[in-house]
């Protein structure tokens, strides 16, 4: 529910706020990956990434779903984020997906050698009065490309 604090300070100056409690929020499971596998290497830039379509626990269904697929290079030592693909979906119903061009995110048209990482985040969503309250679940798994 939503929540009205008051607050006073020392210097007797009252300040109110809301605060929004629900307890929902947070997904209690995690998207499953089956491509690519802990550690596995590919021998093509273009891999098929499979992963089983989820809604948390928590997931009600007046609310709209996302999902956002992100693949970054991850090199040792510093492990910066170098995103090389993404792509989101709206109401998704996508179980995989081969590399390359999409139709909404960056797309490079093939990997090239080395560490990387993939992101793989549901969104769920819904309406607090004027509040869009989301709630994330989301895998990472790391692979290499060795051509």
């Amino acid at each position: 529910g939503l929540y009205l604090i008051k607050a006073t300070l020392d210097n007797g100056k009252i300040i109110d706020g809301w605060c929004l409690l629900e307890s929902d929020l947070n997904s209690t499971a995690a998207p499953d990956v089956a491509v690519p596998a802990l550690g596995e290497t590919f021998t093509t830039g273009n891999p098929t990434l499979k992963w089983t379509d989820f809604h948390s626990p928590q997931y009600q269904p007046s609310e709209r779903r996302f999902l956002w697929m992100a693949i970054s290079r991850s090199e040792p030592p510093d492990y910066k984020w170098d995103l090389k693909w993404d792509n989101w979906e709206e109401s998704p119903t996508l179980e995989q997906f081969t590399v390359g061009p999409t139709h909404n995110g960056h797309a490079t048209s093939s990997l090239e050698n080395g560490r990387y990482v993939l992101l793989l985040r549901y969104s769920e969503r819904h309406r607090f009065g004027d509040l869009l309250i989301g709630r994330n679940a989301m895998t990472q798994r790391s692979f290499t490309i060795k051509l």
